[in-house]
């Protein structure tokens, strides 16, 4: 009897309207956009897509500009790594030629001539 008299006193004081299920009042698609006719929405949306696609020619061009930059920057550090190893090849054949030089010059003028 306790769990009635709990359940009777809840309703009086929170009355029997905030137990009842209901759902707002959802306008029709027609009502909500009465405003505005269908060939107004029609533009709205053409002139959208012509801003969209205004949009993807700017970013197509913007990434064909971003890989030409990315594309010229490797060849010119292609083209310095290739001048350092040019220039390491010729300073070191100028060292072995530099080093063969003075090996001969240590040699004596018969071991010069005769030669090993």
């Amino acid at each position: 009897m306790q769990l009635d008299n709990a359940a009777k006193l809840v309703v009086d004081r929170s009355g029997k309207g905030a137990f009842e299920v209901s759902t707002g009042i959802v306008p029709a698609e027609n009502e909500r956009d009465s405003g505005r006719s269908n060939s107004e929405m029609m533009d709205a949306l053409q002139e959208h897509i012509r801003t969209q696609e205004e949009f993807n020619r700017q970013l197509l061009l913007k990434l064909e500009q971003q890989q030409s930059y990315i594309e010229e920057c490797l060849e010119q550090r292609d083209r310095r790594i290739m001048e350092s190893i040019r220039q390491l090849q010729e300073e070191r054949q100028a060292l072995l030629q530099i080093a063969t030089t003075q090996e001969e010059k240590k040699k004596g003028f018969f071991d010069r001539l005769f030669g090993k």
